[in-house]
């Protein structure tokens, strides 16, 4: 207990350190069951690792645990496993927040049958009013900011944010934040919707958005774990672009990272999945037994706004080939 209440002044990357230290200590504790549940498939290159934080936070801090998400992002079955999870009593819960709005019921019943609710991922700005008592995520407003920054320090005035789920409010935050420092640079941004399902759709997304004006130099927004990242390099191949345009992407994946490498991608921005799903149960584990919350701005544990780049992207790469980054 002593260790945990250490965690007030600590970053995420130390009080990471910090529950595996405590971990031998509450490994003689009873266990715990804690669920997760995700907006969308738990198995795609980027939740895959967060499961991957939760299972080793389970073994580090003797608590059975589950993570849970549906087939593809749909908050409305998010929400029906929301309430599956209630039903099966756990100690505590952890949810991504995506569409708070549609959220808040389901949080607000698991509050009601006595269980603790943290979230993590998407919904920092909404978190606080849907009753969830800490959030771990990349703000993704701040993140959105920062990678507009650079875009601009790059060179790019006329920025398309891709984003392949609309309406997910982390993403859309990112888009926002790189609008913000575009419009503070004297330029602009546009959100230009894609798709996870249909590599095509997004091809002929952004294939319109160049044909229809021909002074974008910049993309920015979208998930690199994706299918996206070699769609858009066939596609600015195909128009003679390559090179011309300054490429950027959030979260790494093994498709993408190649061509930070090469140059194609010019950086990424990187929300450390795996803590996304260490650290919740690791302050639920704490609270349940301990009554400790994490300190800093109330009830934030921000977590990403990392940038990969030539300089560390061989670092980054043999991270995602082990499943922990």
């Amino acid at each position: 207990m002593k260790a945990m209440k250490h965690l007030a002044g600590l970053t995420a990357a130390g009080m990471l350190a910090a529950a595996a230290v405590a971990g031998s200590a509450q490994a003689a504790e009873k266990q715990l069951y804690i669920i997760g549940v995700f907006h969308a498939d738990v198995s795609n290159s980027f939740s895959s690792v967060v499961k991957k934080g939760v299972e080793q936070a389970g073994k580090d801090l003797n608590v059975k645990v589950e993570f849970v998400g549906p087939d593809k992002f749909d908050v409305v079955a998010e929400g029906d496993l929301i309430k599956a999870a209630i039903a099966k009593k756990p100690d505590g819960l952890f949810v991504s927040l995506p569409d708070c709005d549609a959220l808040k019921g389901p949080v607000q019943a698991a509050i009601k049958a006595g269980i603790p609710v943290m979230s993590f991922n998407s919904g920092a700005s909404c978190f606080r009013d849907v009753g969830s008592l800490v959030h771990v995520a990349e703000d993704g407003l701040q993140a959105g900011k920062g990678a507009g920054e650079r875009l601009v320090k790059l060179g790019a005035k006329n920025v398309i944010c891709l984003n392949h789920e609309v309406g997910n409010a982390i993403l859309e935050d990112r888009c926002k934040g790189i609008a913000e420092a575009l419009e503070a640079a004297g330029g602009k941004s546009t959100i230009v919707p894609t798709s996870l399902a249909d590599p095509s759709v997004t091809q002929g997304a952004i294939e319109a958005a160049f044909l229809k004006d021909k002074t974008i130099d910049g993309i920015g927004g979208e998930w690199g774990g994706g299918p996206s990242p070699p769609v858009i390099d066939q596609t600015l191949t195909k128009l003679g672009l390559q090179g011309k345009v300054v490429v950027s992407y959030f979260d790494p994946g093994l498709d993408t990272l190649p061509l930070v490498k090469e140059g194609k991608i010019a950086f990424m921005t990187s929300q450390v999945p795996f803590n996304q799903g260490y650290l919740p149960v690791s302050f639920l584990a704490s609270y349940i037994r301990y009554g400790v919350l994490p300190g800093g701005p109330p009830g934030v544990v921000n977590n990403g706004g990392f940038f990969i780049t030539k300089d560390n992207v061989d670092q980054i790469m043999a991270l995602v080939k082990q499943g922990i980054y």
